[in-house]
């Protein structure tokens, strides 16, 4: 019986009828196991593209065989239904999977890997909040930033052109000010690159290699956020054009290197990894 309800939910194009939240579920990986779901599947949260959602799903219910996915934590909260499931073990990897009822139907609505359990924030007052690991803090800010930059870029460009847009972002002069006042027991421009990496893995969160440093030349392997931000998230590249997502990325860097007295080349070995290339003259 539970088999042939199981069935006829999947027959229904573009929901999942299902009045038990956990049949939802059920429901819904059954579909993705078939490679049945689609975009017509998909309701999302305002502004954001369905594709994404789709294709995620698939990378992450979709491969993960059935005996290794746990039952899922459930929630109702008003029209929506979430799912807490872990889907890996190491280490370990939890996703929130939204449904919104629209119609009589269930449909898919979101993924998403952050979420912050206030819902345990029991006794008030409180300054005792739920702490996310350092390396997910560090996501989370880098994302909240790189998606304002992207926001006002896109209206700059609109507004005045792709060149005024970029400019806008060029804040050498502050950046090497830093550099010299907060490290100011090297020489300036020795002291940008050591700034830079250092900035980059504390500040920034990402992995950062000095692979090399003299008086005329360093060589800077970097894996920031900002990129690997346009790989993983599904809003951004709604939003931007990778090309212009990496002209700001390079215009930035550039103002910065000028500023300090270099020039600066890009090489980009993988997707989410930048080659920085460093040079000046002698004096």
């Amino acid at each position: 019986m539970r088999r042939a309800i199981v069935i006829s939910m999947l027959l229904c194009p573009g929901a999942i009828q299902a009045e038990k939240p956990i049949a939802v579920w059920r429901a819904f990986v059954s579909k993705v196991k078939a490679g049945k779901l689609t975009e017509a599947d998909v309701r999302p949260y305002r502004s954001l593209p369905p594709a994404p959602l789709v294709r995620f799903a698939r990378e992450t219910v979709g491969k993960t065989p059935l005996h290794r996915m746990k039952r899922p934590e459930v929630f109702q909260v008003g029209d929506q239904l979430h799912f807490v499931v872990q889907l890996s073990e190491k280490p370990p990897s939890s996703f929130c999977f939204t449904f919104v009822r629209q119609g009589g139907r269930w449909y898919y609505r979101h993924i998403e890997n952050i979420f912050i359990r206030l819902d345990r924030v029991k006794r008030l007052p409180t300054s005792d909040f739920p702490r996310l690991p350092e390396a997910r803090l560090n996501w989370m800010r880098e994302e909240i930033r790189v998606t304002k930059m992207v926001w006002l870029f896109n209206q700059l460009k609109q507004e005045k052109g792709r060149r005024a847009a970029l400019d806008l972002f060029r804040d050498g002069k502050g950046y090497f000010i830093g550099a010299k006042t907060w490290v100011p027991f090297l020489p300036p421009e020795r002291a940008f690159v050591l700034y830079l990496c250092w900035m980059e893995t504390y500040l920034r969160g990402g992995r950062v290699t000095l692979e090399s440093l003299t008086p005329t030349s360093a060589r800077v392997r970097l894996a920031p956020h900002y990129l690997e931000l346009y790989r993983r998230t599904g809003h951004l590249k709604h939003q931007v054009a990778r090309r212009d997502f990496v002209a700001l990325f390079e215009a930035i860097w550039r103002d910065r290197a000028k500023h300090a007295g270099w020039k600066v080349e890009f090489a980009y070995p993988e997707e989410s990894v930048c080659v920085m290339r460093f040079s000046r003259r002698a004096r």
